[in-house]
């Protein structure tokens, strides 16, 4: 990669760094090293597009059904004396040191080939995410709260989780990515990761929450399991713009009072492992 940057007149913009020197590994000085490299992983992704490149895929360990994904999508590359400040790498301080930049890629690209597939193949939701899930949780991977936001909300381009939730033309995949949807905001299945979903989903745009259509699924039963009890409760209890009602997010009158009599339920007594949750819930906006 480094021949190739002085190929295309990059050489003095992002000098490649130096190696260490003999008997210097200490563990400062090798994540000193690290740092460097991220730093320079950094601006080369901002002037090229890395997968033209051999050598870079296979650094990067970019897959070729990636590559054949990544080609399908636009770039802007950028001549080496224009870089903008949101293309400039990021203060020491301010990198995240638990991963290399080249190791995230790939998670952050898995998410991508996740919403491409099910914008493109609505008849395939189902097994689409039912094979993300898999890999998802078998990984443990961790993803930035950036990445967790056009996951759930999707971009300019892709629709996100939580559109394909609301898919009622569609029972099993919507019902699918509902699913899905829960375990991810629920402790017990990603302890190490919900509370970042639940972050991103309280600052869900409330047009956004309606078209998942909670209403349909607080209508299919009252079980503490039900996926649409849990999400509209998730979302009243953790929101960040103010809305306490149910008749804000629930689309009729008795999917609200389904919810409200759910609700009381849980607070008058049953073995219900979110009751304190709900009583604090409760006196919040009380």
């Amino acid at each position: 990669m480094d021949k190739h940057l002085l190929a295309e007149g990059a050489k003095e913009v992002i000098p490649f760094p130096k190696k260490i020197l003999f008997s210097n590994f200490s563990v400062a000085r090798i994540e000193e090293r690290k740092v460097m490299i991220q730093n320079y992983l950094n601006r080369l992704s901002a002037l090229m597009n890395l997968i033209e490149y051999p050598e870079a895929c296979e650094f990067l360990e970019i897959e070729s059904y990636t590559k054949t994904l990544l080609s399908s999508l636009e770039f802007e590359i950028q001549e080496p004396d224009s870089l903008s400040p949101m293309h400039m790498p990021a203060p020491v301080e301010e990198l995240d040191n638990n991963a290399l930049i080249f190791s995230e890629r790939k998670e952050t690209l898995k998410v991508r080939e996740l919403l491409t597939k099910l914008n493109n193949e609505p008849l395939m939701t189902a097994k689409i995410v039912e094979e993300f899930e898999a890999y998802y949780f078998e990984k443990s991977i961790s993803l930035h709260k950036e990445e967790v936001k056009s996951f759930l909300w999707g971009d300019s381009k892709l629709k996100g989780l939580l559109y394909f939730c609301g898919d009622t033309k569609n029972y099993i995949g919507g019902n699918s990515c509902m699913q899905f949807f829960v375990k991810l905001i629920k402790f017990e299945y990603n302890s190490e990761e919900a509370e970042k979903f639940l972050e991103v989903y309280s600052m869900t745009d409330p047009a956004l929450i309606r078209q998942m259509n909670l209403g349909s699924y607080v209508k299919e039963s009252t079980s503490l399991d039900n996926v649409g009890l849990l999400s509209a409760f998730y979302y009243l209890w953790k929101n960040t713009l103010g809305i306490t009602e149910p008749e804000e997010i629930l689309e009729d009158q008795q999917s609200v009072g389904e919810y409200k009599k759910w609700l009381q339920n849980k607070l008058s007594g049953g073995n219900c492992p979110i009751r304190i949750s709900i009583r604090i819930f409760v006196q919040a906006v009380n």
